[in-house]
């Protein structure tokens, strides 16, 4: 798939009800989610930027965030590309930069151009926090690269980054509120996910999450 008809495809995943719906779940992850966004909002960042912000749920709770995606879903800071981030905002820029998703989606060309995009806008002593699916758990298979730490080691060690804080993150069930759990039946494509539920497993939905700081 070219590169165009990629994005244009993610566009309109990302941009159908259903995904939009799904957003506020979001807040309920492990490392990922609403502790996180207290960790940072300790700190008082002058900049934190959400690389596929979704419909930008942490910019409530995070101070100075921009949220970028290409979806227009309506809360969205700035509908565009990740690589043209650089004709916007100065190098060196961001204390903290989210990327939860973007480098599902494409093999080793599209992950390090994002990597690029992150290592010109991070501060020296700045952090990047990913997330990536396991690929048992992908719902659109655009890339086939199986995110171990092993990876996650290699894309640092090419753009300079130190891995750090490597861990299996989740979905936790237990805090949502009735409504956030019935979201997540509904709106759960994956039987694994569906199962877990019913069986009232608390943590579903695992995901590879780490921290890269810059190395040089």
């Amino acid at each position: 798939m070219k590169y165009d008809e990629k994005i244009q495809s993610l566009k309109e995943i990302f941009e159908s009800p259903g995904e939009v719906l799904k957003r506020e779940l979001a807040l309920y992850r492990t490392h990922s989610g609403k502790e996180l966004a207290e960790e940072i909002t300790a700190v008082n960042p002058s900049l934190v930027l959400d690389l596929g912000c979704g419909s930008n749920i942490f910019k409530k709770l995070i101070p100075n965030l921009i949220g970028i995606d290409i979806a227009d879903v309506g809360d969205v800071d700035i509908i565009g590309d990740i690589n043209s981030l650089p004709t916007m905002f100065q190098g060196q820029c961001a204390d903290w930069i989210l990327c939860f998703g973007p480098l599902n989606y494409g093999e080793d060309d599209w992950v390090n151009s994002i990597c690029s995009v992150m290592k010109y806008l991070l501060k020296p002593k700045g952090t990047i926090v990913c997330h990536t699916s396991s690929l048992e758990f992908r719902l659109r298979p655009f890339s086939k690269i199986d995110w171990t730490d092993e990876t996650i080691n290699r894309f640092g060690m090419i753009h300079n980054f130190k891995s750090t804080q490597q861990v299996t993150g989740y979905t936790d069930t237990f805090f949502m509120t009735d409504e956030h759990l019935k979201l997540q039946k509904q709106q759960s494509h994956r039987p694994v996910v569906k199962e877990g539920l019913e069986s009232g497993d608390r943590m579903i939905v695992p995901l590879h999450v780490w921290r890269w700081k810059n190395d040089t």
